[in-house]
């Protein structure tokens, strides 16, 4: 709670200075600015495809991974067993 009435006294200060106008100019262009990137869109087919290609490889190694593991597991289960 502190740390909030510190933060206000500090934009207190800091605001006294400041014009209202040019605070509301400022806030005025960037939503003009925002409302500009949000019409404008990315391509993001290629990269879309990209990740898709490369899940196909990241599985079969993982399944490998998984499969060796499970491998080694059962015989040292087995090793044992048979002890």
């Amino acid at each position: 709670m502190k740390l909030v009435t510190q933060a206000r006294k500090y934009g207190a200060k800091a605001m006294s200075g400041v014009d209202k106008a040019a605070v509301a100019a400022a806030l005025a262009m960037g939503t003009v600015l925002s409302a500009n990137a949000a019409a404008t869109t990315i391509d993001t087919t290629d990269v879309l495809l990209s990740i898709a290609a490369a899940v196909v490889a990241i599985v079969a190694v993982g399944g490998a991974v998984l499969g060796l593991q499970v491998a080694v597991k059962a015989f040292k289960w087995v090793r044992a067993a048979m002890s």
